[in-house]
């Protein structure tokens, strides 16, 4: 279905999340969308984790399986790969990571200040074709603080902005 206009990443996320659902079985997450620039187009990235209430209970779960793009205004899966196929990352696929971050604060306030800077920034690239980087480092360090030590690099791999610049990388990875 064709979308006019701007859709909020609010939006955005929500339908990149209910397609990914509609495709993937059995217990999984599916992370907070970046932005990824495949060839000279941006898009929305996730990646999916899958588990077993055995590694819930553990705080150790696989490492992500399945990643997609997304258009960038409306959410709506352009393709999606499993990780044996064409990964994003330089991992092993049998790496386990601990998913839980006790400082994390994920609140409503939160949630909606992420996309806000994420409506900020993709608006910027949508009306102008303007890259802000230095917001974007602003919402991935933020994304990064709300998420385990263990899951910041798959973050970090999955955005790709082709910039000189780049991704400023603070946190470990």
């Amino acid at each position: 279905m064709k979308r006019l206009g701007f859709q909020l990443s609010h939006f955005v996320n929500q339908e990149i999340r209910t397609e990914l659902c509609a495709l993937e079985t059995g217990m999984h997450s599916i992370s907070y969308p970046v932005i990824r620039k495949v060839e000279d187009t941006y898009c929305m990235a996730a990646f999916v984790e899958h588990f077993t209430a055995e590694d819930l209970q553990k705080g150790i779960v696989n490492r992500p399986d399945t990643w997609a793009v997304a258009d960038f205004n409306t959410g709506e899966i352009i393709e999606r790969f499993n990780c044996a196929d064409k990964d994003f990352i330089d991992r092993p696929l049998d790496q386990q990571i601990h998913y839980i971050n006790q400082e994390a604060i994920m609140d409503q306030l939160f949630h909606e200040r992420m996309f806000a800077l994420l409506d900020r920034l993709r608006l910027s690239i949508l009306t102008n074709n303007s890259f802000d980087i230095d917001l974007y480092n602003i919402y991935m360090d933020r994304l990064a603080m709300n998420v385990s030590q263990d899951l910041r690099p798959y973050y970090i791999a999955l955005s790709k902005v082709d910039y000189a610049d780049g991704y400023r990388k603070l946190v470990s990875a």
